[in-house]
């Protein structure tokens, strides 16, 4: 069977509407052809994704039916979601809970002011104010995208990022990667340690490849109280 390698590059909310233009817009021809059907969204296998790239693979790869194919109706859905404006919910978090935290001037543990906008951003992208019957697939764990992708009823995807303190390339992938990929520290690495093993929502993980500074904030991850940390600095 054909195997299609998709690399998906950044550029913001352009490059989040193209990602989801072009991957459906091929899927839509295929499936106007009476030999192509539904073969390009099933013969997509794996989509490498940065930045605003990662957004509109977010939304594509969520659409995939049980049976590993895309559905005949609501491609162009995909498209609206991909290029809606986020940036209200991003100045809200700046404004108000992160300048909040960072002049210590209220109580921000409570209410709103647990959030910053970062956690904005995916609640952004939730589009809410949109009717989308499969909005809570890019709220479940990377792990479930995993078990699908292991299964055939989604490709597979890497969401690459990268650590903050030292620019090392930081794969968040539903694949099985090279156990010496260039540069990359890989999920199992950085959580090495840790059980029970915590899983990032795919939501999340879209908007940590999306990261821009200031627009964005650096991440750290969040372990169980009854954590074993190891002591390698990449924990803290």
């Amino acid at each position: 069977e054909t195997m299609v390698v998709v690399a998906a590059n950044g550029g913001g909310i352009q490059a989040a509407a193209w990602t989801a233009r072009v991957l459906t817009g091929l899927e839509q021809k295929c499936q106007a052809t009476s030999k192509c059907g539904h073969r390009f969204g099933k013969s997509i296998r794996l989509i490498s994704s940065v930045s605003g790239g990662s957004v509109g693979t977010m939304y594509f790869v969520n659409e995939y039916e049980n049976d590993g194919t895309l559905p005949d109706t609501g491609l162009k859905q995909i498209v609206k979601r991909a290029e809606g404006s986020s940036l209200d919910h991003i100045a809200w978090g700046l404004l108000y809970p992160d300048l909040a935290r960072t002049a210590n001037i209220l109580p921000w543990a409570f209410g709103f002011f647990r959030l910053d906008r970062g956690q904005t951003l995916d609640k952004a992208w939730l589009r809410e104010e949109m009717t989308w019957p499969k909005r809570e697939g890019i709220e479940v764990g990377l792990s479930g995208w995993q078990d699908d992708a292991v299964a055939g009823r989604r490709p597979g995807v890497i969401f690459n990022t990268t650590i903050a303190e030292t620019g090392d390339r930081l794969p968040l992938s539903t694949v099985r990667l090279p156990q010496r990929s260039p540069g990359g520290i890989r999920y199992r690495q950085l959580f090495e340690g840790i059980e029970p093993k915590p899983t990032i929502p795919v939501v999340t993980a879209t908007r940590l490849s999306a990261a821009f500074p200031y627009v964005s904030p650096a991440a750290r991850a969040q372990e169980p109280p009854d954590a074993r940390i190891a002591e390698d600095g990449y924990h803290e």
